[in-house]
């Protein structure tokens, strides 16, 4: 029998709360997102930001008495750095802080849409063409998709469960399987 898991998401904005929110309740191994952490706006680099929190984070999901069948989800934009720059950075804040970095039993993910959330959006909508270099939360053709309704956090959502195709953003693989975390 599986598990499910309560989970604590940490992310930068709306767009990554809206969509992580509705796949963890899709993917049915989360029973409810429990509390839900986004950068402030006007608070500087959102990036930043969710970096500072992590530390905290990962201390108090530690320090419960049934972490293990909790869990933290974290949502951080890989910008141009990309996805193992910013596993480091969010490690090297554990290290600086005091908590250790994530330990394989840990039920902590860490997602990181690269170059954005709108890049997943974008790939998992089947929109062509998508690469992690495009700055598609400035894309006007992502933006007309987005207000034709064919860019939907929903429609995302159900993306992921379609077939899979050739090119997938290396991104969005890593973050399948850092999803598994929260499964364990």
């Amino acid at each position: 029998m599986q598990r499910r898991t309560q989970v604590v998401l940490l992310c930068e904005d709306v767009e990554q709360r809206s969509f992580f929110e509705g796949l963890c309740k899709r993917l049915g191994f989360v029973s409810r997102v429990v509390r839900v952490e986004i950068a402030p706006p006007g608070s500087g680099a959102a990036e930043q930001w969710v970096r500072a929190r992590y530390p905290g984070i990962v201390k108090a999901y530690r320090a419960q008495a049934n972490h293990l069948t909790n869990g933290v989800l974290t949502v951080i934009d890989g910008d141009l750095a990309g996805v193992g720059s910013r596993l480091a950075q969010l490690d090297e804040a554990l290290r600086t802080t005091g908590p250790s970095p994530r330990r394989p039993e840990d039920r902590i993910a860490v997602c990181v849409p690269t170059r954005s959330i709108e890049t997943w959006l974008a790939w998992l909508c089947a929109l062509d063409a998508v690469d992690e270099l495009t700055r598609y939360k400035r894309d006007p053709g992502f933006e007309r998709a987005r207000e034709t309704g064919l860019i939907t956090a929903k429609g995302a959502i159900d993306g992921w469960f379609s077939v899979a195709r050739p090119g997938e953003p290396p991104s969005l693989t890593a973050g399948r399987k850092e999803l598994e975390r929260l499964q364990a």
